[in-house]
C-alpha cells in the first residue's frame, strides 16, 4: 500500500459521516417546512374564522339591587333601602330587642 492510501481512508470515512450528518439535516428541514405549512394553513383558518365573525350585541346592562321601602322605619319622610341594607337593620332591631329582654329578665332575678 501506498501512504497516499492510509492517508485516503480516515477522510472517506470522515466524508460518509459528514454526508449522513448532511442528509439528516435535510430530512430535519423537510420536517420543519411540513410543520411551517402546517402551521400557516391553521393561521390562515383563524384568521378567516376571526374575519367572518358575527359582532355580538351588547351586553344587558347589570341593574343596580331593587330598593324596597322599609316598613320599620318610622317618619313621615318615604325611606327606601337595598336589600341588604334592609337585613342589617332587621338584624340590629332584633339584637336590640334581644338585649332589652335579656335585661329585663336579668332585673327580675
Amino acid at each position: 500500500m501506498h501512504y497516499n492510501e492510509l492517508d485516503r481512508r480516515p477522510k472517506e470515512e470522515e466524508l460518509k459521516r459528514l454526508q449522513k450528518k448532511l442528509d439528516g439535516l435535510h430530512e430535519n428541514q423537510k420536517q420543519l417546512e411540513k410543520e411551517i405549512d402546517s402551521s400557516n394553513s391553521k393561521i390562515y383558518h383563524i384568521v378567516r374564522l376571526v374575519e367572518t365573525k358575527p359582532v355580538l350585541p351588547e351586553p344587558e346592562p347589570i341593574l343596580p339591587e331593587p330598593v324596597i321601602p322599609n316598613p320599620e322605619i318610622s317618619g313621615e319622610a318615604e325611606v327606601t333601602a337595598t336589600l341588604s341594607d334592609t337585613m342589617a337593620i332587621r338584624r340590629s332591631i332584633a339584637e336590640r330587642e334581644a338585649s332589652e329582654e335579656l335585661q329585663k329578665r336579668y332585673k327580675k332575678t
